[in-house]
């Protein structure tokens, strides 16, 4: 099970607020299985999906009303995509 606990993320987004840039977060795929982790304050936001095709994922962050795509190359080690969380979206 690859697992990457010390990776690094860029969130951009589509208003006018600030990006962060080199956040700490986890990220681990299981099979077809993938879990993207992230402080936020006092709490660990939980991004939890499926694999819809090599390389693809669908995720969901159910107690933030988030969802998000994912998407890598074939044995690469970046992940980019699309997210909304409580009514924000970016990338």
């Amino acid at each position: 099970m690859p697992s990457w606990k010390k990776s690094l993320m860029t969130t951009a987004f589509l208003d006018s607020t600030v990006a962060y840039l080199n956040e700490p977060c986890q990220v681990v795929i299981d099979n077809n299985k993938i879990v993207v982790s992230y402080p936020d304050e006092n709490e660990v936001v939980l991004y939890k999906g499926k694999s819809q095709g090599k390389g693809h994922f669908q995720l969901v962050c159910p107690e933030r009303n988030g969802k998000a795509s994912l998407h890598m190359f074939d044995g690469g080690f970046f992940l980019d995509g699309y997210w909304v969380l409580m009514g924000t979206g970016g990338y």
